[in-house]
C-alpha cells in the first residue's frame, strides 16, 4: 500500500510536559483557561441573541406591527401597510433563520440543514429588501420616519445585499472562514433594526414626545435614530467581525531578523532559524493556526514555526528565536533566499499572526490532521494544541511525502490509543482515508501546497466542508 502506521507508547516531547511530575505546561495552562473563556462568552453572547430576537420577533414584530394596532397606525394607506407588513414579516423570519445559523452545533451536526436553512432564510429576506425597496418608492416621505428612515434603509439594504453575496461566494469556493465572516456582518447588521426600536422610544421620550402621536417630532427623532443606530452597528460590526489575519497584518509590524542557523532536513526542505536583537519578539505562545511573515524586498511568505522541542534536539529554544521549515519551491523568492542565503542575511519577520482556525473539542470528538510536505510544521502546532485539551477521543495524523519524512521516530514516540499516525509516501487516495468518519463530530484539517490540499479536498467530498479548514485557502 505505500505507508505504515505507528504505534508506539506517547511521551511528551511536543507537549513540553515534565515526563516525571506530567504537569501541562503553565504557557499551554493559560492559554487553555483562556479559550474557555472565550467560549463560555460566545456561548453567553448566542443565548442573549436568540432570546432577544425571538422575544422581539415574536412581541413586536407579529404581535405589536402585524396583528396589532402598530401597523394601522404607522401606515394609513393599505397598499404602503401591506408592503410594511410584507417587510416585517419577512425579515423576522429571516432573523429567527439566521439566529439558529450562529450555533456551531447545528452548522456541524447538520450541515445540509444549514445549507438548505441558509439558502431559506436568505430567500426570504430578499422579500424584505424588495418590499422596502417599494415602500420607499411607493411611499417616499410618507414613510414612518420620512426622509431619513428610507435614506437608512435603502443604504442598509444595498450593504446587506453585497454582503450575503460576498459570503455565498466565499463559501462556493470552499473559503468557509471568509463565508463566516460576511454571514455574520450580514446578521448583526440585522440587529440595527432591533435596536433602533427600544432607542426610537428613549429618545421621544426624552423630548417629551409619543411615538404613538406620529407627528413630526417623531418622524425626525426615527429618521436620525436609524442613522445613529446604522452608524454605530456597521463600524461595531466591522472592528468585530474583521478576520483575525486581518487584524494581525494590519495593526503590528514587521521586526528585522538575522538569519542564523540552516539545517537540512530532506533534498528540498531545510529548518532555518531566525533570531532577533530584542528577546519579547519571538516571545510567544505557539498556538494552533498561529504562523508568521517573512519578507524580503517586499515580497512577503508565511510560514508556520516549528516548536523548539521539536525542531532543536536539546529541547532549548531561545525565546529571541524562530524555527521555520522551509521548502524550496523553484523561482521561489523567499523560499530561494533562506535555503542559498549566507548566514547573518537579514529578514523582516511578523510574528505571531493569528489565524481562523480554532480547535473546538466540546463540538467535534475526532480529530483528523493532514499534512503534505512542510504542512508537517502546521500540523505540529496543532497537535501540541489538541494534546493539552485532552478531549478528544481520537486523533489521526496522517503525513504525506515523496522525499522523506521528517521528525518521524519524534512524531512515531507519540502514537497511542488516542493519537494514531500514518506515513505515506504516495499521492493521497480514498483508501488511505477509509477509517475517517464522515460525520458532524469529525473535524479535519489540511496544510499544503494548493495541488495537495485541492486534491484531499476531492478526496474528502462526502464530508461537509464546514468541518474542514484548509490552511492557506481558508485564512484568505
Amino acid at each position: 500500500m505505500g505507508f505504515d502506521t505507528s504505534t508506539a507508547t506517547s511521551c511528551g516531547y511536543v507537549l513540553r510536559v515534565d515526563r516525571h511530575s506530567k504537569r501541562r505546561h503553565p504557557q499551554g495552562e493559560r492559554d487553555e483557561r483562556r479559550l474557555r473563556r472565550s467560549q463560555r462568552t460566545e456561548v453567553c453572547l448566542r443565548w442573549t441573541a436568540s432570546v432577544v430576537a425571538v422575544t422581539f420577533t415574536l412581541g413586536y414584530c407579529f404581535a405589536a406591527f402585524i396583528f396589532g394596532p402598530l401597523g394601522e397606525l404607522a401606515y394609513p394607506d393599505v397598499s404602503l401597510r401591506t408592503l410594511g407588513h410584507i417587510h416585517v414579516a419577512t425579515g423576522a423570519i429571516w432573523m429567527l433563520c439566521a439566529t439558529v445559523q450562529i450555533w456551531p452545533s447545528f452548522r456541524t451536526r447538520y450541515p445540509a440543514r444549514h445549507c438548505a436553512l441558509g439558502y431559506f432564510s436568505i430567500g426570504v429576506m430578499m422579500v424584505s429588501v424588495l418590499a422596502i425597496w417599494a415602500m420607499c418608492l411607493y411611499g417616499r416621505l410618507r414613510l414612518e420616519g420620512g426622509l431619513g428612515i428610507m435614506a437608512s434603509g435603502l443604504i442598509f439594504s444595498v450593504v446587506w445585499v453585497v454582503s450575503i453575496y460576498y459570503g455565498v461566494q466565499a463559501i462556493k469556493s470552499g473559503r468557509v472562514e471568509l463565508h463566516r465572516h460576511h454571514m455574520l456582518r450580514a446578521y448583526w447588521l440585522s440587529w440595527s433594526i432591533i435596536l433602533m426600536r427600544p432607542l426610537f422610544t428613549v429618545f421621544l421620550f426624552a423630548l417629551g414626545g409619543s411615538p404613538a402621536a406620529q407627528d413630526d417630532t417623531s418622524r425626525l427623532v426615527l429618521g436620525v435614530t436609524s442613522w445613529v443606530v446604522f452608524a454605530l452597528m456597521y463600524m461595531a460590526v466591522e472592528y468585530w467581525c474583521k478576520p483575525q489575519w486581518s487584524i494581525e497584518e494590519t495593526d503590528r509590524t514587521f521586526s528585522p531578523c538575522t538569519l542564523v542557523a540552516r539545517q537540512k532536513l530532506t533534498a528540498d526542505t531545510a529548518l532555518v532559524t531566525l533570531q532577533s536583537a530584542w528577546d519579547d519578539v519571538m516571545a510567544f505562545p505557539l498556538l494552533a493556526g498561529h504562523h508568521c511573515s517573512v519578507r524580503v524586498n517586499g515580497v512577503t511568505r508565511s510560514y508556520t514555526p516549528v516548536p523548539g522541542d521539536v525542531a532543536v534536539d536539546s529541547a532549548i529554544s531561545r525565546s529571541n528565536q524562530l524555527n521555520l521549515m522551509v521548502k524550496l519551491v523553484p523561482n521561489g523568492k523567499i523560499s530561494t533566499l533562506l535555503h542559498t542565503a549566507p548566514l547573518g542575511t537579514l529578514v523582516e519577520v511578523l510574528a505571531p499572526i493569528v489565524g481562523t482556525f480554532r480547535l473546538r473539542p466540546h463540538v467535534h470528538s475526532e480529530l483528523v490532521l493532514i499534512a503534505g510536505g512542510s504542512g508537517i510544521s502546521t500540523i505540529l502546532s496543532i497537535l501540541q494544541a489538541a494534546q493539552w485539551e485532552r478531549r478528544y477521543k481520537t486523533i489521526r495524523v496522517f503525513v504525506f511525502s515523496s522525499t522523506g519524512f521528517v521528525w518521524q521516530d519524534k512524531l512515531r514516540a507519540l502514537a497511542s490509543e488516542t493519537i494514531h499516525l500514518t506515513f505515506v509516501r504516495e499521492r493521497p487516495s480514498i483508501e488511505h482515508f477509509h477509517n475517517v468518519e464522515a460525520s458532524g463530530s469529525t473535524m479535519v484539517a489540511l496544510c499544503g501546497s494548493f495541488g495537495f490540499m485541492t486534491s484531499v479536498l476531492g478526496l474528502l467530498k462526502n464530508h461537509s466542508r464546514i468541518n474542514i479548514h484548509a490552511f492557506g485557502l481558508d485564512d484568505r
